[in-house]
């Protein structure tokens, strides 16, 4: 689904009339109302739109790709995308990043161009083009260790890695096998099991347990 960001902010951003009656069309009476009731921002209303997709529509996993205007630093609109099957989180955020950080360097060319030459030119090519959304991931690259040992917790008998990975994928714009390492990582602070060392692993697989440590 493509959810409007720029679109739907300036409703939610205004005194339009329509506002909450859009707003109810788009999540519910309901969960209108717990939004007017709580606190309205363009943030508030696409997590509530997840939270709709997995709790109304009943999907699995939900999930947001961003998608930045070419021209400025700002969420043009989002690809809300949803799946019942943990394989599906991993095939978008895998396509998220092809088609995104390819979005970066035409961003970084674009601004180039306009700027006029510089002495930096001729590194270009060898410089990282780390535009919003590599930014982006960067951080849940950082924020990872934490989410992940606060997932496990809620998991104290133990779920697969995939479903392990897909629950994560919901709010990191990262790859299974970066989850993984991660998780290497935790077993290593003997925060979660090397169950995957049993069979000789590596690092955990899809049907690998995620087991707290302990």
């Amino acid at each position: 689904m493509n959810f409007m960001r720029s679109f739907i902010e300036r409703f939610v951003a205004s005194g339009h009339r329509d506002r909450d009656q859009k707003l109810i069309e788009l999540l519910g009476q309901k969960r209108a109302q717990y939004l007017l009731d709580t606190g309205l921002s363009i943030e508030t209303v696409e997590g509530e739109y997840l939270r709709m997709l997995r709790g109304d529509l009943g999907y699995k996993f939900s999930g947001y790709s961003p998608i930045h205007n070419p021209d400025r630093n700002e969420i043009h609109f989002n690809l809300a995308y949803a799946t019942n099957h943990f394989e599906g989180m991993e095939v978008m955020r895998g396509a998220e990043f092809g088609a995104l950080s390819s979005h970066d360097r035409k961003r970084f060319e674009k601004s180039v161009r306009n700027d006029g030459p510089s002495l930096f030119d001729a590194f270009n090519d060898e410089m990282e083009i780390r535009g919003p959304y590599l930014t982006a991931r960067q951080n849940h690259r950082e924020q990872a260790s934490k989410i992940l040992r606060d997932l496990v917790i809620q998991h104290p008998r133990g779920i697969a890695f995939g479903e392990f990975a897909a629950t994560a994928q919901q709010s990191l714009f990262l790859k299974r096998a970066e989850l993984g390492d991660v998780i290497v990582e935790l077993a290593k602070q003997r925060v979660i099991q090397a169950t995957w060392q049993e069979r000789g692993g590596q690092k955990p697989v899809t049907n690998d347990l995620i087991l707290p440590y302990g």
